[in-house]
């Protein structure tokens, strides 16, 4: 990488904190359940960028509407409890945000109606996508002045069109295909067979390997690894 585009990086970093704070509240509500999707990739999996390729990395916090204490609350207060493999997975820029959706195969439903190998789209902030496909999601014409006349305006349009930008909340990872876990799920208000993870990363229990599974280090469950009959014992199954 050379020095015009370290320079890039680092002044794009020393915004990113503004850029995140500006999201307009219309965009954010219209747009974060995937009602107003402008920019999804196609039905494969997409790859993920080159770190040179990253023009920006900007970090948030997750939207926790309720949060809860427990994991037997964190379960009452969704439709469903699943453990499910991540059979495809797309990116999106939204509203000026990016979203991951999951599509996961049910393997066993825990709590809930749904049925065992039905799909249902697991959508959480976090993700990559184009830069040019960033600025075509927002809306707000105020925040889309300003991104052009600082954050993005050192930027050619070569670097616009071919260059990424991220957006990684506490507790996300990017997915990949056969990934496994226990999801707590709340529907969208969108529907389309569309759901929030409850409580943000403390509603998912990954499973590391084999029959081992581990919540995204936090500071209520930290990092202790269960068993498949020890998560569903805990959760009261």
């Amino acid at each position: 990488m050379n020095n015009k585009m370290m320079k890039k990086m680092l002044s794009l970093c020393l915004l990113s904190m503004i850029m995140t704070g500006c999201a307009d509240q219309s965009d954010r509500m219209n747009d974060s359940d995937g009602k107003n999707e402008s920019a999804a990739v196609s039905h494969e999996p997409p790859q993920i960028p080159d770190r040179d390729q990253i023009i920006q990395t900007m970090k948030g916090y997750p939207e926790m509407d309720i949060q809860f204490t427990s994991d037997a609350d964190r379960k009452n207060g969704s439709e469903m409890v699943i453990y499910g493999e991540v059979e495809n997975y797309s990116f999106e820029a939204s509203g000026g945000m990016i979203f991951t959706v999951r599509e996961v195969r049910i393997i066993e439903t825990l709590a809930g109606s749904i049925e065992t190998g039905e799909i249902v789209r697991v959508r959480e902030q976090g993700g990559v996508c184009l830069i040019k496909d960033f600025i075509a999601s927002i809306h707000n014409q105020d925040r889309l002045g300003f991104l052009k006349g600082n954050v993005f305006k050192e930027l050619t349009d070569e670097e616009i069109n071919t260059c990424y930008i991220e957006y990684i909340e506490d507790g996300y990872f990017y997915p990949q295909v056969g990934d496994r876990s226990v999801l707590f799920l709340t529907p969208t208000s969108s529907g389309n067979n569309q759901y929030w993870i409850t409580d943000g990363w403390f509603g998912e229990y990954k499973e590391i390997r084999n029959n081992t599974f581990c919540s995204t280090p936090g500071p209520l469950e930290g990092n202790r690894e269960y068993t498949y009959d020890e998560l569903k014992e805990k959760l009261g199954i």
